[in-house]
């Protein structure tokens, strides 16, 4: 079963501390998706496996990302931490051999969304983003799960706006992807 070969590679290559924020984003994920009537057992998997890459430096990630093709926007040399849910899928697909491309889609733009996620997968963006230690560590977050837990698209699109606002206060670099996500949901 791929969750038991995902846990062994875990425990190998990545960090205890980052094993566990997968855990509390796939216990979420899998929350979201279930009280809103959608797969729990895709976004379960989806929460589990979306950092696999996370902890890997720039320099590998880029390399990797330019190795396969993985690249889909300038923002992401210019900042190639943005490129680990990219280089996470291609990990999943092939030394993993995840064969569920709805996963595989899903990790790969875990970190921006995108406007073709199936409607399960926005549970495990949120998840990812509003786990229990990151609501901890911002409250200002926490509205964003009370909405979540309500309406999974609208919490998506406060949340963005939110994120989008946030980097331009900072001179940030924005991810067009996430913008397209706002403009597609209309």
């Amino acid at each position: 079963m791929l969750i038991d070969i995902l846990r062994k590679w875990q425990l190998e290559y990545v960090p205890a501390d980052r094993i566990e924020h997968m855990e509390r984003t796939a216990e979420l994920a899998q929350e979201l998706a279930f009280l809103h009537h959608l797969d729990a057992q895709k976004a379960y998997l989806a929460g589990l496996a979306h950092d696999i890459a996370k902890d890997k430096h720039d320099t590998e990630l880029l390399r990797i990302a330019n190795e396969q093709d993985l690249i889909n926007f300038q923002e992401e040399k210019q900042a190639p931490f943005l490129l680990h849910g990219q280089v996470g899928a291609h990990i999943l697909k092939e030394e993993l051999k995840c064969t569920d491309n709805d996963i595989l889609f899903t990790i790969f733009w875990h970190t921006t969304g995108h406007y073709e996620f199936k409607d399960w997968a926005w549970a495990t963006f949120l998840a990812d983003k509003l786990e229990p230690k990151k609501i901890e560590a911002d409250n200002d977050l926490e509205p964003f799960l009370l909405t979540a837990k309500k309406s999974l698209m609208t919490a998506v699109n406060q949340f963005i706006t939110w994120r989008i606002n946030l980097r331009k206060q900072k001179k940030a670099i924005i991810h067009p992807m996430s913008a397209l996500v706002l403009e597609k949901n209309k």
